[in-house]
């Protein structure tokens, strides 16, 4: 084998472990909006005092539940995983506001999760910019004319 070779091998291997790491913080992120999202659809006391405190009644808790669990979801879709986390991001942005405004409550974890899930939107944005463009293909005006 030559140094080349092995310095292209070297890379591949680093380049599967960084792709092995991102793939496992999507699992962590998987798990986190599952638990969350959950706990806002079942209605937990907590959820539920929380989202009265906010002042718009319990639908936001159901609107937000939903979409935190269908992103969840699509964060294990490979083809669907960069605007997942995009989604996601803006949900966490949502988050943060709501914590610092409307609740007046310490925003710390709201922040880290936006930091954590901004960056793995960061990572697959190649993923997210291809379904971007099959989606402005495929529905996008007709240009044939």
């Amino acid at each position: 084998m030559t140094d080349s070779q092995t310095g292209q091998a070297a890379l591949k291997s680093s380049e599967s472990q960084a792709e092995r790491a991102l793939w496992g913080l999507q699992a962590a992120l998987f798990f986190l909006f599952i638990a969350a999202g959950g706990t806002k659809l079942l209605g937990t006391d907590s959820q539920i005092a929380s989202f009265e405190k906010i002042g718009f009644g319990q639908w936001p808790r159901y609107v937000v539940g939903t979409l935190e669990v269908a992103f969840a979801l699509a964060l294990l879709v490979p083809r669907l995983v960069g605007v997942a986390a995009l989604a996601l991001t803006g949900l966490m942005v949502g988050a943060v506001l709501t914590e610092l405004f409307l609740k007046h409550e310490n925003p710390t974890f709201a922040i880290v999760t936006l930091i954590v899930v901004g960056v793995t939107a960061w990572l697959r944005r190649d993923r997210a910019i291809a379904v971007l463009r099959t989606w402005r293909r495929g529905h996008g005006p007709d240009r044939s004319a």
